[in-house]
């Protein structure tokens, strides 16, 4: 018999890492073109980005308001802004310049390339903030996108010269991003070492969640961002998973799963398959399947039961095969005695 143990922990104290509030390195400039400096990625508990500085191999895209004695206009629409090495700074395609009088307001979202490949579309107005609209999360979790879908928080009322007298070191602007999805982490182990037994993860899915939804940003308080689901529940397998055999020290199992954040019942369950070899004989495939909210889920403060996934949150959730050996109590028919009567001559 096969014994199965999954334990949920939400990422916290053990993964806290500094998030810095502004970039380390300096960038002096002559020209009045807008730029933007190492952006910084919010939050402790972070998904797919590996630290608090923007990835200078990703782009994102700015939106920008202008405004000048009361006159508002759209400065900037969409523009993706991609690193320079020359600067160490993102530039925004077409070269954008600050005008000479008024101030400009910015976000932004991350990446550029997840508008049309996993979100159909995005809007933004300086008086509320994004609506990205059409997300699928089963589109995203292809393992040649896992886009770590991030808004930033609204820099707004900006000049280049309040650049420069806030930090004379510095003049491009500084924009920090905050995760809009969860990221689902999975590791396994077996509970101890077995002599000539191979155990393989093939395969883990979850059940019954749903992947796709709008999302809605609120300028000046990240906190209040909200997703609207859509009503489809999906299934979605994790990718990227190797064909390696496990052992009693547990290790990550393929890529991240990123999920749009949502609360769920019993419907929503995670299915592992793996296969048992033992010495010389053929593997056999086995299933278990468990409801995640009756998993509980801690932040290292505190334990509480996990029935949901929040925004900006990493789920580990470790998986444990455990076997019983085989033992055999062997037993033995008494003999009948036939006594047979008659002469053998």
């Amino acid at each position: 018999m096969k014994k199965f143990f999954l334990l949920a922990a939400m990422a916290g104290v053990a993964l806290t890492g500094c998030v810095k509030t502004e970039s380390e390195v300096a960038v002096k400039s002559d020209s009045n073109r807008i730029v933007f400096d190492n952006p910084v990625v919010s939050s402790v508990t972070r998904a797919l980005i590996p630290d608090a500085v923007y990835p200078t191999n990703e782009s994102f895209s700015v939106f920008a308001q202008h405004e000048n004695e009361g006159q508002s206009t759209l400065y900037m629409s969409d523009v993706k802004a991609s690193y320079d090495g020359g600067t160490n700074s993102w530039i925004p395609e077409g070269n954008y310049y600050w005008p000479k009088q008024g101030t400009l307001s910015f976000a932004a979202y991350s990446p550029a390339e997840a508008k049309g490949d996993v979100f159909t579309s995005v809007t933004w107005d300086a008086a509320s903030g994004f609506v990205i609209s059409g997300f699928n999360a089963e589109t995203n979790n292809d393992a040649t996108k896992l886009y770590d879908l991030m808004y930033s928080d609204y820099a707004e009322g900006k000049t280049k010269g309040d650049q420069l007298a806030n930090n004379p070191d510095y003049y491009g602007v500084q924009l920090k991003f905050n995760h809009a999805l969860s990221a689902l982490i999975f590791k396994a182990q077996t509970k101890d070492d077995y002599a000539n037994a191979t155990i393989k993860i093939t395969n883990i899915e979850v059940l019954n969640p749903v992947a796709n939804g709008d999302l809605t940003t609120v300028n000046g308080d990240p906190s209040t961002a909200s997703w609207t689901l859509g009503s489809d529940a999906t299934s979605m397998s994790v990718t990227g998973i190797a064909d390696a055999a496990l052992t009693s020290t547990s290790t990550p199992q393929g890529n991240a799963m990123l999920m749009i954040p949502q609360a769920f019942d019993a419907n929503v369950k995670v299915k592992i398959t793996y296969t048992m070899q033992m010495d010389s004989g053929e593997p056999v495939t086995q299933t278990y399947d468990v409801a995640l909210n009756t998993l509980n889920e801690s932040d290292g403060a505190s334990t509480t039961t996990h029935d949901g996934w929040d925004a900006s949150r990493r789920y580990t959730y470790n998986i444990i095969i455990g076997l019983d050996e085989i033992h055999f109590a062997p037993t033995v028919e008494d003999w009948t005695d036939i006594t047979v009567t008659g002469t053998i001559e």
